[in-house]
């Protein structure tokens, strides 16, 4: 069976693929994750996670398949990665709010 590579319409296809792609694009990646696409950068710069090949910083990253399956399955590295994120989105409310409250006229 072929596999459909249109994954960006539905991210949940991926999930039910009979055989996952070698490599999979960061969409992909954080739904087989179970995080949200905006924190994969967040995993990366905390070596967590690393993109394939040497991608610029704005160029598409891609992951391979094997290695988020595993990481998946590491109940330890599923636990560090969720803390991690939700202490950056902590800093960056906190910086956020605390910006907004420097502004004269709130």
């Amino acid at each position: 069976m072929a596999i459909n590579h249109d994954f960006v319409n539905n991210g949940q296809q991926c999930l039910h693929a009979l055989r996952l792609p070698a490599r999979v694009s960061g969409r992909e990646a954080a739904v087989l994750l179970g995080f949200s696409e905006h924190d994969l950068p967040i995993l990366v710069r905390a070596h967590l996670l690393k993109p394939l090949g040497q991608p610029g910083p704005n160029s598409p990253k891609h992951y391979a398949s094997i290695e988020l399956l595993q990481h998946a399955q590491d109940v330890k590295w599923l636990h560090r990665a969720t803390e991690i994120v939700a202490k950056n989105w902590q800093k960056r409310n906190a910086r956020r709010r605390q910006e907004q409250a420097l502004l004269p006229g709130q």
